[in-house]
């Protein structure tokens, strides 16, 4: 469970280098998808140690290997326990998509100081700095949240 801590402390660094020292200086949207991906890699890492840690104390019932085995693990059992938000599950699940819209894309393009990601359909989403801000402090919230749950 430290590891995948550590693993999710990793990635909000490099999100956070990306964000406030890469992508101010090259000012390429582009550099957006690490930053989500990053952040989203935080996201499910402070996830899976909270998971971890259920299983050792035994709230959580065994659970898949894949994301989404996970993603309902944490929504039905650590959550409600811990009182963590909706909105952090919502966000986990949303940044997962966005890893897996960017995987199927057939084309993706850099609008302004934004990226557009289509999808099969020609469907947008649209990737900005500010999201990847108000991300990256949800992320911080839940690494936290992952601390105090592991220390107490």
């Amino acid at each position: 469970m430290h590891d995948a801590k550590k693993r999710a402390e990793q990635h909000l660094n490099g999100a956070h280098h990306f964000l406030f020292n890469t992508y101010p200086l090259l000012n390429e949207p582009k550099l957006l998808l690490g930053i989500f991906s990053n952040i989203s890699k935080s996201l499910e890492a402070s996830m899976e140690a909270i998971l971890l840690h259920g299983r050792a104390n035994h709230y959580v019932p065994a659970f898949g290997n894949d994301f989404i085995h996970k993603w309902h693990a944490f929504s039905k059992y650590a959550s409600p326990k811990h009182h963590i938000s909706k909105e952090f599950t919502t966000l986990i699940m949303d940044l997962n998509k966005i890893r897996d819209l960017h995987d199927k894309s057939p084309v993706e393009f850099p609008r302004g100081e934004k990226l557009i990601i289509c999808n099969a359909e020609y469907d947008i989403t649209t990737l900005s700095a500010k999201e990847a801000h108000l991300a990256l402090n949800k992320a911080k919230e839940l690494l936290e949240k992952t601390s105090e749950i592991l220390n107490a």
